[in-house]
């Protein structure tokens, strides 16, 4: 019996050995899950960090691109110019807001922009109807309005011109209107401005807003 119990025991201790070994794959997954989740926490905290960007470098930096600032200010450089942008999520919808260009919005400025828009999100506000709403409040004449949401979407075109092109749309094919505030306007408004130059529709007009 003491032979057959000293098998047993051998026989449970390996088959225990074997009971621990088997968990081993399980508990280095476990761990590698672990130190990666601590490596994305990380990163993300890094990615929260503010006011990464200088004065100095606001001015100096040369290279065609984004450069972040934190807290979702970007300075965009492009051979046109540098100008500052807010990128966001609104309902889980990327959205970009255009601060102004450089020579005119300083980098302590264009951050009292990013907190004011931080601040708009928090409180469940599309900053970019807030923004609208305001200069619609502020602006009498459809021109002006117009202008005013040129201002606000341009950061968003790659090509300078497209820019141009809006603007030119307006003043050139609604100058009937331009004049006319912005809340007296009809379809009857709309209808009457001549979209077309000799059976040319300008590029511009086919990617009107609805309410234009």
């Amino acid at each position: 019996m003491a032979v057959d119990g000293h098998f047993v025991e051998i026989s449970s201790s390996r088959q225990c050995a074997r009971e621990r070994v088997k968990p081993l794959p399980k508990l280095w997954l476990k761990l590698w899950l672990e130190m990666m989740a601590e490596v994305c926490y990380h990163e993300k905290m890094a990615s929260r960090a503010r006011n990464k960007l200088s004065v100095r470098q606001v001015v100096s930096l040369t290279g065609v691109g984004l450069y972040s600032d934190g807290g979702g200010l970007y300075l965009r450089v492009r051979p046109a110019g540098r100008t500052w942008i807010f990128i966001g999520t609104f309902e889980s919808k990327r959205f970009e807001l255009g601060l102004g260009i450089v020579h005119d919005v300083p980098l302590a400025l264009a951050r009292e922009k990013a907190a004011e828009i931080r601040s708009l999100l928090v409180n469940g506000k599309d900053p970019r109807f807030e923004r609208t709403m305001a200069k619609q409040r502020q602006v009498t004449s459809f021109g002006a309005f117009a202008e005013a949401l040129i201002d606000d979407i341009e950061g968003g075109f790659k090509n300078p011109k497209h820019r141009q092109q809006w603007r030119n749309t307006i003043k050139t094919y609604a100058q009937s209107i331009y004049d006319v505030p912005v809340g007296a306007v009809t379809t009857e408004h709309v209808l009457s401005v001549h979209w077309t130059c000799d059976g040319f529709v300008p590029v511009t007009c086919l990617i009107m807003p609805p309410w234009l």
